[in-house]
């Protein structure tokens, strides 16, 4: 669950670096969801879910969202990294930080000076 619960704040963090993801976009999906599931008798109630059933659909919807983003480039993902929030994710999940900016040369596994989010998210991890 520790893994899957790093995988899914990496994810959140990338979509909300990307604008793709925030407390209000969650809550508007979250309302149409809802809405869209309520005459087929499956809303999700999330407070009675398993914690793990809760990140396993938190992912799928973050999956959706991030699955058709570009690319990211090395020069929004050195600016990514001044953001607080993104360092001390990687902190948490054991990720060197002292020559952050050579991460990025180390996540382009394929070496196309840019990075997919299941490039990076798969890196990361």
């Amino acid at each position: 669950e520790t893994a899957m619960a790093m995988e899914l704040a990496f994810k959140e963090k990338i979509a909300e670096l990307l604008g793709l993801w925030g407390p209000t976009e969650a809550r508007k999906r979250a309302t149409r969801r809802s809405f869209r599931n309520q005459d087929k008798r499956t809303i999700f109630d999330l407070h009675s879910e398993s914690p793990e059933t809760r990140i396993l659909a938190k992912m799928a919807e973050l999956d959706e969202i991030l699955e058709p983003a570009a690319e990211i480039s090395a020069q929004q993902f050195s600016e990514w990294l001044k953001d607080r929030a993104f360092l001390a994710l990687l902190e948490e999940a054991c990720i060197e930080t002292s020559n952050k900016f050579e991460l990025f040369g180390i996540l382009d596994s394929d070496g196309t000076n840019a990075l997919s989010v299941r490039e990076l998210v798969t890196g990361l991890m």
